[in-house]
Formats: C-alpha cells, sequence, structure tokens
C-alpha cells in the first residue's frame, strides 16, 4: 500500500487515520446519509434544461411573452404618471430583451467553470477541445436568446414607427 501523507502539512498518516497527528486536520471523508429519493431538498425544484431545439424554443417564446408583458405594464405606468406610453414600452422592451440576450451570450463565454476545471481533470477539457459542450446549456442559451428577441424585436418595431 502507498505511503498518505497529510495535505495541508505533509507528515506521514497511519493507514485508516481519520486525522493528522501533527496538524489535527480531518483527512477522512465526512459519513453522508443517503439521499432520499427527491434528493434531499425541500422546496420548489428548478425545471431541468430544456431537451430539445423546439422545447427550447418554446420556452424562449413563453418568457419572451413574459418579458413584453412587463414592458407592458411599464408603460401602462409611465402612462398613469402622465408620460409617453410608447416611449416607455420601447425603453423597457429595449432593456429586457438586451438583458435577456446579454445573459445568454455571456453563457457562452464567460464562465467560472472554466477557470477551475484545469484541475479536475483532462476528459472534459478534451471534450471542449473537440467542440462537444454540453447539451443542456447550448439549449438554455437558445430560450434565453428567444426569449431576448422578442422585446427586442418589439422595440425595433416601435423605433421604426416613430
Amino acid at each position: 500500500m502507498a505511503r498518505v501523507d497529510c495535505p495541508l502539512c505533509g507528515s506521514p498518516l497511519a493507514p485508516g487515520a481519520t486525522h493528522c497527528p501533527r496538524c489535527d486536520a480531518r483527512v477522512a471523508p465526512l459519513e453522508r446519509p443517503p439521499r432520499a429519493g427527491g434528493g434531499g431538498r425541500s422546496g420548489p425544484r428548478l425545471p431541468a434544461a430544456p431537451s430539445s431545439r423546439a422545447e427550447a424554443v418554446r420556452l424562449g417564446a413563453a418568457g419572451g411573452a413574459a418579458l413584453v408583458g412587463v414592458a407592458l405594464v411599464a408603460a401602462a405606468l409611465a402612462r398613469l404618471a402622465g408620460g409617453d406610453a410608447v416611449a416607455a414600452l420601447g425603453n423597457a422592451s429595449l432593456l429586457l430583451g438586451m438583458v435577456s440576450m446579454g445573459i445568454a451570450a455571456l453563457l457562452g463565454g464567460v464562465r467560472v467553470s472554466r477557470w477551475t476545471e484545469y484541475g479536475r481533470g483532462e476528459e472534459r477539457l478534451r471534450r471542449r477541445a473537440r467542440g462537444e459542450a454540453g447539451r443542456g446549456r447550448g439549449l438554455v442559451r437558445l430560450s434565453l436568446a428567444v426569449a431576448g428577441a422578442l422585446p427586442f424585436a418589439l422595440f425595433l418595431v416601435l423605433a421604426a414607427i416613430h
């Protein structure tokens, strides 16, 4: 059997030791109770990533409709306050579309996991180098992009009219 050293201080450990004799750091994994069927989480759970392009577009369209609804509420509030409802609708649509499409772009490029995955094994890096990215993340990005495109298209229509 190979010799095992403490990861903190480097002193040799006895076989089956749970704590380092020199620095008293715990070196054995903690025992965890088995999870119940629901994963042990309580409260509402987020849905899984879309499983197909059609589902991603459908979810994105529903999200885009909700964002247009938020923009309509902003326009109604602006009208009640005596402002220009069309300008408020255009501005809110532009903001919501840009934020949603920006998040979709960031999910595709800047990820903390890229900074930390170098120490976790090389298989993920090989898959990424071959262009085999995770399918679920791409479909979530598609949903966000579609959701952002709807209010952005409304903004473009309003800008062309005025």
